[in-house]
């Protein structure tokens, strides 16, 4: 008898521990997703904890009336030749590029730090997301993966104060699983699909760009401005090294002379272009039709 009492209390013990013990999981899960919602924080590679708080919204320029079309200075990696040279030539204008940052290179030998990428922004210049890596294999990637680089890198960016609303693919790579995770997670997507930009027929997630090489001419350059002035076309001019010294292959394929960039600069001044940032279009000719 004394054995069938223990046995029904067991079992009575059973069957309220259990109630409890799921409650109480539930209300430390939901406890858990609130605090993740209202203190959005993550873990990086290094374990260090980034703030992932969204930049708020930058109040860029209204987009200038053009007859003769638009033109962006569009600067890859943030190399340190482009605050050193580049950005001080467009400053003597009184213009602004756009920078693409891959995270994991600020800060290192012959890159940008963080406070030159901040005077940048508050500059003017807009500020775009080049992944953390730059690997340019990420074509090859599988979905969680780019998803995970591509979210990384944006809170990196927003640890910073810094803007992440426009993603440039390393190396200008591009992949189906790629692209649909950049549309997902970005308001614009840009490789290096070579072209000018209609504004009557503007995609944000298929951007055209001309990338500036050491074997690009003046003259072809030059030939860029012309059809876009004759077309009222939107061209971005994609740049890497600015007259710095020649170490490998790389810089060597991708770079253009000082004394040639400040050239391009006094010829854009000349043109009727107007020089802008890539948001300036969109808020204009998309985001006001695409509310």
């Amino acid at each position: 008898m004394k054995r069938n009492n223990n046995k029904s209390d067991h079992t009575f013990l059973f069957w309220l521990i259990v109630p409890c013990l799921i409650a109480w999981l539930a209300f430390n899960y939901v406890r858990t997703l609130l605090f993740i919602t209202n203190n959005p924080q993550i873990a990086s590679a290094d374990n260090s904890v980034i703030n992932a708080a969204p930049v708020g919204d930058i109040d860029y320029p209204p987009l200038p009336p053009s007859d003769s079309g638009y033109i962006t200075f569009w600067f890859d990696d943030a190399w340190i030749s482009q605050y050193l040279k580049g950005a001080q030539i467009l400053n003597e204008y009184g213009y602004v590029g756009t920078l693409a940052v891959p995270t994991q290179a600020v800060g290192k030998p012959n890159y940008m730090n963080w406070a030159q990428v901040k005077i940048l922004q508050e500059l003017g210049w807009e500020i775009t997301n080049h992944s953390r890596f730059h690997d340019c294999t990420m074509q090859d990637w599988s979905r969680t993966k780019i998803r995970n680089e591509l979210r990384y890198a944006t809170m990196e960016m927003w640890n910073q104060d810094l803007a992440s609303d426009v993603f440039v693919s390393p190396c200008g790579v591009n992949s189906t699983d790629l692209e649909e995770e950049a549309t997902r997670q970005f308001s614009a997507y840009r490789t290096v699909e070579p072209g000018f930009n209609d504004l009557n027929n503007l995609d944000s997630y298929h951007l055209k760009v001309k990338n500036i090489q050491i074997n690009t001419t003046f003259d072809e350059i030059k030939s860029w401005i012309d059809e876009s002035k004759q077309n009222r076309y939107w061209l971005i001019i994609v740049f890497h090294q600015i007259g710095a010294e020649i170490n490998n292959d790389k810089d060597e394929q991708y770079g253009i002379e000082e004394s040639t960039f400040r050239q391009l600069i006094e010829e854009i001044n000349n043109s009727g272009l107007a020089v802008v940032t890539p948001s300036q279009i969109f808020e204009d000719i998309i985001w006001q039709e695409n509310p």
